[in-house]
Formats: structure tokens, sequence, C-alpha cells
């Protein structure tokens, strides 16, 4: 399951950030416009978790047990800020998502999983 964020009506570059889970690997991914080089995320207000597991395509993943953190972070949650340090010195981000409708997408991912089972 996986969500877009864009930079917004005032974003002209066209900046993008997406922020996905894995049901099947229970991982976390960040995949930025751009070569990453280390992914943050904050769930309301508590400390940013990165990673530096970054791929070349963009993709920045968390480890499970940091992934696993931020889920049930992110399932009680109401917001989630996201920000990359991209290889050229850029940031792409901050940011800012809400979590409406995200237990309820992660209750699906997990059913639908559990069936192919």
């Amino acid at each position: 399951m996986s969500n877009m964020i864009d930079g917004g009506p005032n974003n002209l570059l066209g900046t993008f950030l997406i922020v996905s889970y894995s049901v099947a690997y229970t991982t976390l991914t960040v995949v930025g416009d751009g070569v990453g080089k280390r992914a943050s995320l904050q769930v309301d207000g508590n400390p940013f978790v990165s990673t530096d597991i970054c791929a070349g395509g963009g993709e920045c993943s968390y480890v499970q047990g940091k992934s696993a953190e931020l889920l049930q972070q992110m399932r009680s949650g109401s917001q989630i800020v996201v920000q990359v340090s991209l290889g050229d010195g850029t940031m792409a981000g901050p940011f800012q998502q809400s979590l409406a409708g995200f237990e309820a997408q992660y209750r699906r991912a997990v059913e639908a999983q559990q069936r192919r089972r």
C-alpha cells in the first residue's frame, strides 16, 4: 500500500515522494523524485526516524524494526512529515500528509495478504 505526496499547488518543480508499506515484507519505503541518500519520516510530534538504506532509483527503505515502529505510530497517528536528502545536495520536502484512512487501508492490505497464503 502506498501514498503519493506532492509539493502542492505552489510546487513548480513537480517534486514528489511516495511512502509505501509492504505487508508481505513488513518494510516501509520512501521513494523520492531523484537519487535519495537519506529519508526521514515523522509521525505527529514523535522524533524523526531516518534511514540511509537507499538504492539508486530513489528508494530508501527502513529495516523491519524501524518499519514496525513507524507502522505502529502511523496506525494511531494523524499526520506524517516526510523528507529525503537527494544525491545532488538538495532536499525533497518536508511534505506533510494526513493519515486519515490509513488504518482501514492497512487492515484491507493485511486481509488481502492473508487470503493469498
